[in-house]
Protein backbone atom coordinates (compact mmCIF):
# COMPACT_ATOMS: atom_id res chain seq x y z
CA UNK A 1 0.00 0.00 0.00
CA UNK A 2 1.56 3.55 -1.16
CA UNK A 3 2.06 6.79 0.90
CA UNK A 4 -1.50 8.35 1.62
CA UNK A 5 -1.37 11.68 0.64
CA UNK A 6 -3.78 13.79 2.22
CA UNK A 7 -6.53 15.88 0.02
CA UNK A 8 -5.28 18.84 1.57
CA UNK A 9 -2.05 18.57 -0.48
CA UNK A 10 -1.03 21.58 -2.32
CA UNK A 11 0.04 21.58 -5.95
CA UNK A 12 3.80 21.42 -5.21
CA UNK A 13 3.11 18.35 -3.21
CA UNK A 14 0.74 16.60 -5.42
CA UNK A 15 2.70 17.12 -8.47
CA UNK A 16 6.44 15.24 -6.90
CA UNK A 17 4.03 12.60 -5.64
CA UNK A 18 2.97 11.60 -8.83
CA UNK A 19 6.04 9.06 -9.69
CA UNK A 20 7.66 9.42 -6.61
CA UNK A 21 9.72 6.24 -5.55
CA UNK A 22 9.07 7.11 -1.79
CA UNK A 23 5.34 7.13 -2.11
CA UNK A 24 5.25 3.35 -3.66
CA UNK A 25 7.79 2.02 -1.33
CA UNK A 26 5.75 3.66 1.82
CA UNK A 27 2.35 2.41 3.90
CA UNK A 28 1.56 5.68 5.83
CA UNK A 29 -0.39 8.90 5.86
CA UNK A 30 0.99 12.07 5.88
CA UNK A 31 -0.45 14.34 8.65
CA UNK A 32 -2.08 17.48 7.16
CA UNK A 33 0.15 19.51 9.40
CA UNK A 34 3.41 17.83 7.60
CA UNK A 35 1.70 18.29 4.11
CA UNK A 36 1.40 21.94 4.36
CA UNK A 37 5.02 22.18 5.87
CA UNK A 38 6.41 20.17 2.71
CA UNK A 39 4.15 22.32 0.69
CA UNK A 40 5.89 25.32 2.11
CA UNK A 41 9.23 23.85 1.66
CA UNK A 42 9.13 23.25 -1.77
CA UNK A 43 7.44 26.62 -2.79
CA UNK A 44 10.76 27.90 -1.17
CA UNK A 45 12.64 25.98 -3.25
CA UNK A 46 10.26 27.40 -6.21
CA UNK A 47 10.69 30.87 -5.09
CA UNK A 48 14.38 30.51 -5.27
CA UNK A 49 14.87 28.73 -8.43
CA UNK A 50 15.58 25.29 -7.28
CA UNK A 51 12.72 22.83 -7.53
CA UNK A 52 13.16 21.88 -11.23
CA UNK A 53 16.93 20.97 -10.84
CA UNK A 54 15.89 19.06 -7.61
CA UNK A 55 12.83 16.90 -8.57
CA UNK A 56 14.97 13.51 -9.59
CA UNK A 57 15.82 13.09 -5.55
CA UNK A 58 12.26 14.82 -4.38
CA UNK A 59 10.95 11.92 -6.56
CA UNK A 60 13.27 9.69 -5.71
CA UNK A 61 13.66 7.03 -2.24
CA UNK A 62 12.42 8.51 1.26
CA UNK A 63 16.24 9.18 2.34
CA UNK A 64 16.70 11.39 -1.32
CA UNK A 65 13.34 13.10 -0.31
CA UNK A 66 14.34 13.52 3.16
CA UNK A 67 18.03 15.44 2.26
CA UNK A 68 16.50 17.66 -0.31
CA UNK A 69 13.74 18.78 2.22
CA UNK A 70 16.54 19.04 5.05
CA UNK A 71 18.24 21.50 2.37
CA UNK A 72 15.34 23.42 2.04
CA UNK A 73 14.54 23.46 6.20
CA UNK A 74 17.53 24.78 6.89
CA UNK A 75 17.71 27.46 3.73
CA UNK A 76 14.30 28.36 5.28
CA UNK A 77 14.91 28.59 8.42
CA UNK A 78 18.19 30.97 8.09
CA UNK A 79 16.31 32.80 5.24
CA UNK A 80 13.22 33.64 7.76
CA UNK A 81 16.03 35.06 9.97
CA UNK A 82 17.10 37.22 8.09
CA UNK A 83 19.83 35.86 6.06
CA UNK A 84 20.23 36.01 2.46
CA UNK A 85 20.78 33.17 0.50
CA UNK A 86 23.68 34.03 -1.86
CA UNK A 87 24.15 31.16 -3.58
CA UNK A 88 22.51 27.18 -3.78
CA UNK A 89 25.86 24.69 -4.05
CA UNK A 90 28.43 27.12 -3.74
CA UNK A 91 32.17 25.80 -4.87
CA UNK A 92 34.47 25.02 -2.58
CA UNK A 93 38.52 25.04 -3.12
CA UNK A 94 38.41 21.85 -1.33
CA UNK A 95 36.70 20.24 -4.72
CA UNK A 96 33.53 19.60 -2.87
CA UNK A 97 30.50 22.07 -3.40
CA UNK A 98 28.69 23.12 0.25
CA UNK A 99 25.00 23.36 0.34
CA UNK A 100 24.09 27.14 0.94
CA UNK A 101 26.03 30.30 0.77
CA UNK A 102 24.40 32.83 3.12
CA UNK A 103 25.13 36.36 4.83
CA UNK A 104 23.57 38.36 7.67
CA UNK A 105 24.06 41.92 7.96
CA UNK A 106 28.28 41.48 8.25
CA UNK A 107 29.07 41.35 4.45
CA UNK A 108 30.92 38.19 4.85
CA UNK A 109 29.50 35.03 3.40
CA UNK A 110 29.00 31.98 5.47
CA UNK A 111 29.69 28.60 3.78
CA UNK A 112 26.66 26.05 4.72
CA UNK A 113 26.96 22.60 4.99
CA UNK A 114 23.56 20.79 5.88
CA UNK A 115 23.25 17.46 7.09
CA UNK A 116 20.07 14.96 7.86
CA UNK A 117 20.56 11.95 10.32
CA UNK A 118 18.09 10.01 10.85
CA UNK A 119 17.05 7.18 13.50
CA UNK A 120 17.58 4.39 11.12
CA UNK A 121 21.52 5.57 11.30
CA UNK A 122 21.15 4.60 14.73
CA UNK A 123 20.56 1.00 14.80
CA UNK A 124 22.23 0.63 11.21
CA UNK A 125 25.74 1.18 12.83
CA UNK A 126 24.25 -1.26 15.83
CA UNK A 127 22.61 -4.52 14.14
CA UNK A 128 23.75 -7.17 11.39
CA UNK A 129 21.91 -6.46 8.31
CA UNK A 130 18.92 -8.66 8.30
CA UNK A 131 18.40 -7.14 11.94
CA UNK A 132 18.32 -3.85 10.85
CA UNK A 133 15.72 -4.18 7.88
CA UNK A 134 13.79 -6.03 10.47
CA UNK A 135 13.83 -3.45 12.69
CA UNK A 136 13.44 -0.64 9.86
CA UNK A 137 10.01 -2.27 8.98
CA UNK A 138 8.87 -1.38 12.46
CA UNK A 139 9.59 2.08 12.10
CA UNK A 140 10.69 4.56 14.55
CA UNK A 141 8.87 3.76 17.76
CA UNK A 142 8.72 0.11 19.00
CA UNK A 143 6.41 0.26 22.35
CA UNK A 144 8.43 -1.52 25.09
CA UNK A 145 11.81 -1.02 23.40
CA UNK A 146 14.95 -0.03 25.82
CA UNK A 147 18.06 1.43 24.77
CA UNK A 148 20.44 3.93 25.13
CA UNK A 149 20.44 7.00 22.89
CA UNK A 150 23.04 9.45 22.38
CA UNK A 151 21.77 13.06 20.45
CA UNK A 152 25.22 14.05 19.53
CA UNK A 153 27.72 10.81 18.59
CA UNK A 154 25.69 10.67 15.04
CA UNK A 155 25.24 14.51 14.31
CA UNK A 156 29.18 14.48 15.43
CA UNK A 157 29.94 11.31 13.47
CA UNK A 158 28.54 12.85 10.20
CA UNK A 159 30.38 16.23 11.05
CA UNK A 160 33.45 14.38 11.60
CA UNK A 161 33.14 12.32 8.14
CA UNK A 162 31.28 14.38 5.74
CA UNK A 163 31.25 18.02 6.31
CA UNK A 164 34.52 19.04 7.41
CA UNK A 165 36.16 17.90 4.00
CA UNK A 166 34.49 20.65 2.44
CA UNK A 167 35.51 23.81 4.52
CA UNK A 168 38.59 25.92 3.93
CA UNK A 169 40.02 28.29 6.43
CA UNK A 170 39.34 31.74 4.43
CA UNK A 171 35.65 31.90 5.32
CA UNK A 172 33.30 31.65 7.98
CA UNK A 173 31.36 28.02 7.49
CA UNK A 174 28.30 26.58 9.46
CA UNK A 175 27.02 22.96 9.54
CA UNK A 176 22.96 22.22 10.14
CA UNK A 177 22.30 19.34 11.15
CA UNK A 178 18.54 19.10 10.47
CA UNK A 179 17.89 15.63 12.05
CA UNK A 180 15.28 12.87 12.30
CA UNK A 181 16.97 10.87 15.48
CA UNK A 182 15.50 9.12 18.57
CA UNK A 183 17.08 11.95 20.97
CA UNK A 184 17.04 15.24 18.69
CA UNK A 185 20.24 17.89 19.94
CA UNK A 186 18.07 20.49 19.15
CA UNK A 187 15.70 19.76 22.27
CA UNK A 188 18.99 18.68 24.68
CA UNK A 189 19.93 22.38 25.32
CA UNK A 190 22.11 22.12 28.66
CA UNK A 191 22.37 18.51 28.45
CA UNK A 192 24.84 18.21 25.76
CA UNK A 193 26.47 21.95 26.19
CA UNK A 194 29.65 20.09 27.51
CA UNK A 195 30.18 17.42 24.99
CA UNK A 196 30.05 19.81 21.98
CA UNK A 197 32.05 22.20 23.78
CA UNK A 198 34.36 19.26 24.15
CA UNK A 199 34.03 18.50 20.18
CA UNK A 200 34.38 21.52 19.12
CA UNK A 201 37.94 21.87 20.87
CA UNK A 202 39.45 19.00 18.46
CA UNK A 203 42.26 20.54 16.23
CA UNK A 204 40.46 18.84 13.31
CA UNK A 205 37.37 21.08 13.64
CA UNK A 206 39.62 24.75 13.56
CA UNK A 207 37.49 25.25 9.95
CA UNK A 208 33.90 24.93 11.72
CA UNK A 209 33.01 28.15 13.11
CA UNK A 210 29.62 26.76 14.20
CA UNK A 211 26.87 23.78 14.35
CA UNK A 212 22.99 25.15 14.15
CA UNK A 213 21.16 21.72 15.04
CA UNK A 214 17.33 21.86 13.94
CA UNK A 215 14.37 20.03 14.62
CA UNK A 216 11.52 19.86 12.21
CA UNK A 217 8.87 18.53 14.66
CA UNK A 218 4.85 18.44 14.62
CA UNK A 219 2.70 19.01 18.16
CA UNK A 220 -0.42 16.46 18.23
CA UNK A 221 -3.02 18.56 16.69
CA UNK A 222 -0.66 21.49 15.79
CA UNK A 223 1.17 23.28 12.76
CA UNK A 224 4.80 21.75 12.33
CA UNK A 225 7.67 23.99 14.03
CA UNK A 226 11.09 24.23 13.89
CA UNK A 227 13.42 24.33 16.90
CA UNK A 228 16.82 24.69 17.04
CA UNK A 229 20.37 24.61 19.18
CA UNK A 230 23.48 26.84 18.22
CA UNK A 231 26.91 26.51 18.91
CA UNK A 232 29.01 28.66 17.43
CA UNK A 233 32.58 27.61 17.97
CA UNK A 234 35.44 29.90 19.66
CA UNK A 235 38.48 27.59 19.44
CA UNK A 236 37.86 28.33 15.56
CA UNK A 237 40.50 30.09 13.41
CA UNK A 238 39.49 33.89 13.08
CA UNK A 239 38.38 33.77 9.71
CA UNK A 240 36.29 30.37 10.24
CA UNK A 241 34.26 32.08 12.94
CA UNK A 242 30.64 33.10 12.11
CA UNK A 243 30.39 37.27 12.04
CA UNK A 244 28.97 38.61 15.75
CA UNK A 245 25.63 39.19 14.49
CA UNK A 246 24.87 35.92 12.81
CA UNK A 247 25.91 34.69 16.26
CA UNK A 248 23.37 36.88 18.48
CA UNK A 249 20.55 35.67 15.58
CA UNK A 250 20.90 32.21 16.21
CA UNK A 251 21.69 32.31 19.81
CA UNK A 252 19.03 34.63 20.45
CA UNK A 253 16.42 32.05 18.54
CA UNK A 254 17.99 28.82 20.47
CA UNK A 255 17.32 30.47 23.37
CA UNK A 256 13.76 30.40 23.00
CA UNK A 257 13.26 27.05 21.84
CA UNK A 258 14.86 26.00 24.92
CA UNK A 259 12.00 28.25 26.96
CA UNK A 260 9.63 26.60 25.04
CA UNK A 261 11.03 22.75 25.36
CA UNK A 262 11.45 23.57 28.78
CA UNK A 263 8.48 24.37 30.01
CA UNK A 264 6.07 22.21 27.72
CA UNK A 265 8.68 19.18 29.19
CA UNK A 266 7.31 20.57 33.04
CA UNK A 267 3.76 20.90 31.55
CA UNK A 268 4.16 17.02 29.91
CA UNK A 269 5.78 15.69 33.57
CA UNK A 270 2.84 16.77 35.74
CA UNK A 271 0.47 15.34 33.54
CA UNK A 272 -0.18 11.53 34.91
CA UNK A 273 -2.15 10.22 32.46
CA UNK A 274 0.26 10.87 29.55
CA UNK A 275 2.02 8.00 28.35
CA UNK A 276 5.62 7.63 27.31
CA UNK A 277 4.34 6.83 23.77
CA UNK A 278 1.87 10.31 23.31
CA UNK A 279 5.41 11.97 24.95
CA UNK A 280 7.48 10.69 22.15
CA UNK A 281 4.57 11.55 19.60
CA UNK A 282 4.66 15.09 21.13
CA UNK A 283 8.08 15.66 20.94
CA UNK A 284 8.79 14.30 17.68
CA UNK A 285 5.88 13.62 15.24
CA UNK A 286 4.69 11.65 12.67
CA UNK A 287 5.33 10.92 9.27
Amino acid sequence: MPVTIPNSAGPYLRRIAVSAKWVRDGNYTISNSWTKEMEDVLRFFDEQNQLQRRLPRLQGKWRELAAELAEGRAGRFLHSHGFRILAWEPPSLTGCPGDLLVQAKTPAPIFVEVKCPDWEGEFEGELEKKEFFERKALGKYVDGEGRAASAVEIPFRVIRDNALKKFTDDRPNMVVVVDDLMLSPAEARGIIDGQVRGFLREPALARLGAILFLKPECPVGEPVRYLSNFYDNPAALPACQLPRDAVAVLKDRAEQDSTIVHDEANRWTDDPQRTLEDLATKLCGGA
